[in-house]
């Protein structure tokens, strides 16, 4: 409260004096509101507030209250020279499509179903899909153009030799400026408790969210349901939380010093061979590590993503695209992947695998049968300690972080994550395993025919 006033009293004063005020305004919210610096899990209500507030407040400041990412003609504001096997397709058609994704994402994230159908009824729907098709067939002209040939094959994907380097050297080369890396054989361990056949023997009956990729339903069922090779377990952390000794034989913690992090949250994976998840992205930073099996990865800048026709909604920290795979979609819907740049390998178990926030990527299950846990990373001291939300890196896709910022859906959501980096969402589910459905989302948005 006393921060609240001080703040209104330096909107008061003259023009001079505003900067001062404001800086005894933060001083003294910090002294009455935020004494201890506590982590998710301690902290007050009125902690949480302030916290979500600053963080905003900092982000406005950084990205020139929005204007930044609307008006720059980057999405990842950090340079790779792979980025230059793209095809340049200009200012202006991706101004325009930020516009038409803003508008979809928008009706989509505040009003759901009404606000598509009024969009419809309106025509409001009609006149941004034609925009959006006009812009698209305008750049088609560009890559036909510059690159008839299109992108021939995948770009060879960049694997660190952590035997003979550091986690120090890691950090420098792939956190800081951030881009995908795969760390091969450092994770093998011999631990039958993380093996596919343990996991249904020992935690079956478990309670948890499963996916039906063939139709693309979700549905809570037990944990045991795997070996049927049509369900695939994904991001599922209630069982991984109830019991500790999945995160003991894991022991992902130690892989700390190569990010710079703390352990947030874990998430386990288990499917048969034919299980997959089509191109999704979220805003966290993610340790991959395989324990079973293979499984074949694609991975796609967000620089890229005028190619995607992704379906951004605003107030979301997750995000998904229409075309399925890089190498597996309709051409004559989305023919600009043709010119797509991505990355594609195959990750064994015992490897481990970097995947930096907001880069697309998608995964196929080649093997019988595949573990593998998503360890998840935040800043030290927690989310949110540093005044910045998961991302904690405001350039690797200044518009996905724009449109979640913009949405009404970010506070509720940023509330329960700085509260807990890992919030129920009932007894069975946490937050993010009810709203990280991809595999369903994609279908349900590929049955009635969203194109953007």
């Amino acid at each position: 409260m006393i921060g609240l006033l001080s703040t209104i009293w330096a909107l008061l004063l003259e023009q001079k004096e505003i900067i001062a005020a404001s800086a005894i305004s933060i001083f003294t919210a910090w002294l009455f509101v935020w004494p201890d610096h506590p982590a998710p899990g301690n902290r007050t209500r009125l902690q949480v507030v302030y916290l979500q507030l600053m963080i905003r407040l900092r982000y406005l400041l950084v990205s020139w209250c929005g204007l930044k990412p609307v008006f720059s003609s980057r999405l990842n504001g950090h340079y790779h020279k792979d980025q230059d096997l793209a095809v340049d397709i200009g200012y202006l058609p991706k101004i325009i499509l930020k516009f038409v994704w803003f508008c979809t994402g928008t009706i989509t994230g505040h009003f759901h179903i009404f606000g598509v159908v009024l969009s419809y009824i309106t025509g409001i729907r009609f006149a941004l899909s034609m925009v959006y098709h006009m812009t698209h067939a305008y750049i088609l002209h560009i890559c036909q153009r510059e690159q008839p040939e299109g992108m021939m094959k995948p770009l060879p994907f960049p694997e660190y030799d952590w035997q003979n380097g550091s986690p120090e050297e890691f950090y420098e080369k792939f956190v800081k400026n951030p881009r995908p890396c795969l760390l091969r054989g450092i994770n093998k361990i011999e631990k039958e408790e993380l093996s596919f056949d343990m996991l249904v023997k020992k935690y079956g009956e478990e309670e948890v969210m499963l996916t039906r990729g063939d139709i693309g339903a979700d549905y809570a069922g037990k944990l045991k349901e795997v070996e049927d090779p049509r369900v695939y377990l994904v991001n599922c952390e209630t069982v991984y939380k109830k019991h500790p000794e999945i995160a003991k034989a894991a022991n992902l913690e130690r892989f700390a010093p190569y990010l710079n992090k703390d352990l947030g949250y874990c998430q386990l994976f288990a499917g048969k061979h034919g299980t997959k998840t089509p191109l999704h992205c979220a805003s966290n930073w993610n340790l991959f590590a395989l324990y079973e099996g293979t499984k074949t990865w694609y991975m796609v800048d967000p620089e890229h993503s005028w190619f995607l026709y992704p379906l951004s909604v605003t107030g979301r920290a997750a995000n998904f695209c229409f075309p399925p795979f890089p190498d597996e979609y309709d051409e004559t819907k989305f023919p600009l992947m043709k010119w797509l740049p991505y990355y594609k390998m195959e990750m064994q178990a015992g490897d481990l695998l970097f995947v930096p926030p907001w880069w697309w990527h998608a995964v196929r299950n080649t093997a019988a049968k595949t573990t593998a846990i998503a360890s998840r990373w935040v800043a030290k001291g927690g989310v949110g300690s540093t005044f910045h939300f998961t991302t904690e890196d405001d350039d690797v896709n200044r518009w996905s972080d724009f449109m979640f910022y913009a949405g009404l859906k970010s506070w509720r959501f940023m509330h329960d994550i700085l509260r807990n980096p890992s919030p129920m969402y009932d007894e069975h589910t946490t937050l993010r395993e009810k709203n990280n459905r991809f595999i369903s989302s994609h279908t349900l948005a590929t049955k009635v025919g969203w194109r953007f």
